[in-house]
């Protein structure tokens, strides 16, 4: 196969394509990391979206977004994280806000293997760690979801 003219060549056999190194940089994605690439359909348009992540296409549906705040304290952060174990947790992102007394987290998690997300199983341990207004919402919609092309 080839790609970008004479610049790659990969063999027949290949099975993943290299991501160049001018978008891994761009990306602040280090070497080996996993890439994925989605095709999203449109209804408005003849063409989709192409979508590069290093988030795998195959678990959006079972991706879910933990979003919520809780007065800043040391170790509210590891409460939060401890509250989703086993899950990996394929993004974080935390501040501290309302000048310093409030801490705001947005977690995206995804199943390990055979696992599912079990909101239940967070609300309840996030609940007994006295975490209160948190919302759990699904990664991607389903009309989202149902365009995917793989």
């Amino acid at each position: 196969m080839q790609v970008l003219g004479n610049l790659l060549r990969l063999s027949e056999e290949s099975t993943s394509l290299p991501l160049p190194w001018w978008h891994r940089a761009v990306l602040g994605l280090l070497h080996r990391t996993p890439v994925y690439i989605a095709l999203l359909g449109s209804t408005n348009r003849p063409v989709g979206d192409l979508i590069v992540t290093v988030l795998n296409p195959e678990n959006w549906g079972q991706m879910k977004i933990l979003e919520g705040e809780h007065t800043d304290a040391p170790g509210v952060i590891k409460k939060v994280f401890e509250a989703v174990l086993p899950l990996n947790i394929a993004i974080a992102e935390t501040v501290t806000i309302e000048t310093g007394n409030k801490h705001h987290f947005c977690l995206f998690l995804e199943p390990i293997g055979n696992q599912r997300v079990k909101e239940g199983i967070i609300d309840h341990n996030l609940s007994n760690k006295g975490f209160q207004g948190f919302k759990i919402t699904p990664y991607i919609n389903t009309f989202a979801k149902n365009r995917l092309t793989k």
